[in-house]
C-alpha cells in the first residue's frame, strides 16, 4: 500500500518515527564511545576491552545485517522495525543494568542486531508506502537519524551518568526508545497482505548490478570516511598543534553538518536521473576534503577547517544518496535484503578503516601515506561512480 497522498502533519510525523528507528538502532554505539571513560573507571576496562566493546556491536550488525534484511523482505518492515526497536531499547537498558564486562559485551551484541535491521527495515517501508518521486526528503531525514543518535549520545550521556548515575541513566534513554514503539505504530499503517499468496514456485528477481556498484562504493567511503573520524582529531593536535579540545570539535562538526545536510540531500539526489551523478559530486567532494585535510600540515590548519567543512557537506551525506538509490532501484520485494548488502559493505568499511591507516601511521612514523590511502579510496569511489554513471549514458 503507497501513501501517495500524505498530509504535511502525517508526512511529518511519518518522518519523525523514521529518525527515531535509526537513532534508537545506532545508540548504543555512539554511546559506549561517549561513556568510555566512565566504563573504564567503573569496570576497570582498557583501551582494548573498550573497541572490542564497539567491534561486537559492528560486527554483529555487519554480519547479520542480509539476514536481517531478507527477513524483512518475507514479512513487513514494519513488523521488523517494531521488533528491532523493542530490542534496542531493552539492551539499552540491559547495558545500563550490566554487573559486569560479560553483560557489558553481551548487550553490545543484542544491541547489534537493532543496528543491524535499521535500514533494511526502514527502506522496505519507504520502497513499499511511498511513491517515488516522492521519497527524498524522507530519506533525508530517516538517515539523519544516525548523526542524531550520535549528536545526543554525546551530549547527554555522559552528563546523565556523572549526575544520575551511568545505570539508571541509560534505563531511562532504553526505557524512551520503548515507549517511541507507540507512535511508530500510530504513524505507520499495516501493510495490506495480498489477496492470494504468493506460489513458492515464484522465484523473486535478481538482485540487480545497481546494488553491487553501491556496495563497492559503500565499501571505499565507509572505510575512508572512518580513517578520517578516527584520526583527523589526533592529526590536529599532534602535528597542527591544535588544542584537545578544537582537535575534538572537529568531528562535532562534521556530525552536525551531516544532520542538516541528510536532510537536504534526499531531495537533491531525487532532481537527477540516476544516482551515479549525486555519488560521482559526494566522492568528489570527500576527495578534496581530504586533500585538503592532509594538505594542511603545509598551509595551515584553516585549511584543515575547510576540509572538514566540506566533508561535512559531501562525505558525511552520501549514505542517505545510496540507500535512496537502493530504494529505487530495487524491486520492493528484494529492498531489505539489498540494503542489508549495502550495510553489511558500510559496516565492513567502518571496522576495516582505523585498523589499517592506524598500521599506515605507525609504520610511516607520519600521517601523510595515512591521507594519501583516504584520498585514494575517495578517488577510487569517484571511479565506480563514473563507471556507474558512463553506462548509465551508453544504455540510455
Amino acid at each position: 500500500m503507497q501513501l501517495t497522498e500524505l498530509s504535511s502533519r502525517r508526512r511529518a510525523a511519518y518522518g519523525a518515527v523514521l529518525l527515531f528507528a535509526m537513532a534508537s538502532a545506532t545508540f548504543l554505539h555512539f554511546g559506549i564511545a561517549a561513556l568510555s571513560p566512565i566504563l573504564a573507571t567503573e569496570f576497570g576496562l582498557s583501551a582494548l576491552q573498550l573497541g572490542i566493546l564497539g567491534t561486537m556491536n559492528n560486527g554483529v550488525a555487519a554480519m547479520g545485517a542480509p539476514f536481517v534484511g531478507a527477513s524483512v523482505d518475507r514479512l513487513g518492515g514494519r513488523q521488523i522495525a517494531l521488533v528491532l526497536i523493542a530490542v534496542s531499547g531493552l539492551s539499552i537498558i540491559g547495558f545500563g543494568l550490566a554487573p559486569g564486562y560479560a553483560w557489558l559485551l553481551a548487550m553490545s551484541g543484542v544491541n547489534g542486531l537493532a543496528a543491524a535491521g535499521s535500514n533494511p527495515s526502514t527502506n522496505h517501508l519507504l520502497s513499499t508506502q511511498i511513491a517515488a518521486g516522492r521519497r527524498g526528503l524522507l530519506m533525508g531525514i530517516k538517515q539523519s537519524g544516525v548523526r542524531v543518535g550520535q549528536f545526543l549520545a554525546g551530549a547527554l550521556l555522559p552528563l546523565g551518568a556523572l549526575t544520575l548515575g551511568r545505570g539508571p541513566t541509560m534505563v531511562i534513554a532504553g526505557s524512551i526508545c520503548l515507549l517511541g514503539i507507540v507512535p511508530f505504530l500510530l504513524a505507520v499503517p499495516a501493510a495490506q497482505r495480498p489477496a492470494r499468496p504468493e506460489p513458492r514456485s515464484v522465484r523473486r528477481p535478481p538482485i540487480g548490478s545497481e546494488v553491487w556498484r553501491l556496495v563497492a562504493f559503500a565499501i571505499l567511503m565507509g572505510t575512508g570516511m572512518s580513517a578520517v573520524l578516527f584520526y583527523t582529531p589526533l592529526y590536529a593536535f599532534e602535528e597542527l598543534g591544535l588544542s584537545v579540545q578544537s582537535a575534538g570539535f572537529t568531528v562535532g562538526v562534521i556530525g552536525f553538518l551531516g544532520i542538516f545536510a541528510r536532510v537536504a540531500a534526499g531531495p537533491f539526489a531525487e532532481r537527477f536521473r540516476t544516482p551515479a551523478i549525486p555519488l560521482f559530486i559526494m566522492a568528489l567532494g570527500s576527495t578534496v576534503s581530504a586533500v585538503a585535510i592532509w594538505g594542511a600540515e603545509l598551509f595551515g590548519a584553516w585549511l584543515m577547517w575547510g576540509g572538514v567543512v566540506a566533508l561535512g557537506l559531501t562525505g558525511a551525506v552520501w549514505n542517505t544518496v545510496a540507500n535512496l538509490a537502493i530504494v529505487s532501484t530495487t524491486d520492493s520485494v528484494r529492498t531489505g535484503q539489498a540494503s542489508g548488502f549495502l550495510h553489511t559493505a558500510y559496516l565492513t568499511g567502518l571496522s576495516v578503516g582505523p585498523v589499517l591507516f592506524g598500521a599506515l601511521i605507525e609504520g610511516s612514523d607520519s600521517y601523510r601515506l595515512a591521507w594519501l590511502g583516504v584520498s585514494a579510496l575517495f578517488i577510487s569511489a569517484v571511479f565506480v561512480a563514473v563507471r556507474w554513471w558512463a553506462q548509465e549514458e551508453r544504455t540510455g
